[in-house]
């Protein structure tokens, strides 16, 4: 993780010195951009070079949309089905989708329990994603079911995203707050 600027006074005192401790190497990562290696630049630089970076930074254009269709959770089962369409898409993309279920808040047993906020439950298919193929002008509608064994229906909601795997790029994405039930 690249510390961007080092606060050297205050309660969240983190000084250059403290970076002589990290592995490997500060990198800076904005898409459309060079990589930038931090440690070509001194401390009092990284504010500077993370605001010039930051300016010209940009995201390659994405025609393709997103839309969540219906919802449904039920105590043993829930629904998701989402819409992908494609004005246009770069020759050689390898699109898959992607849905993390999310429980708005999850509290542990116990006496005192620990209060998780935006818990992620499930990621369907996997990691992986389903691949899919869109073209110029396609519609998709994609029905993504999942189990709520272990979830609160009434709390759940989901992250959908569209991700190019040939270079990890999210091309889309939406957010379903609630489902219905």
């Amino acid at each position: 993780m690249p510390v961007v600027m080092f606060m050297p006074v205050g309660r969240f005192l983190v000084t250059a010195e403290d970076s002589v401790r990290r592995s490997p190497p500060k990198h800076l990562y904005l898409d459309g951009s060079r990589v930038l290696n931090m440690d070509d630049y001194g401390s009092n630089q990284y504010g500077s070079t993370f605001a010039g970076s930051i300016d010209v930074a940009k995201s390659r254009p994405s025609f393709v949309t997103l839309a969540a269709e219906s919802t449904y959770a039920d105590t043993s089962e829930g629904v998701l089905v989402v819409m992908a369409t494609a004005d246009s898409v770069r020759p050689g993309a390898d699109l898959s989708l992607v849905a993390i279920v999310i429980e708005d808040s999850v509290v542990t047993s116990g006496f005192l329990g620990t209060r998780w906020d935006h818990m992620a439950r499930r990621v369907v298919p996997d990691y992986s994603g389903k691949s899919i193929s869109l073209a110029r002008g396609d519609t998709l509608y994609d029905t993504i079911r999942f189990s709520t064994t272990n979830c609160n229906p009434a709390k759940l909601g989901a992250a959908v995203y569209v991700q190019d795997r040939s270079d990890n790029s999210i091309i889309q994405s939406l957010s379903v707050r609630r489902f219905n039930n």
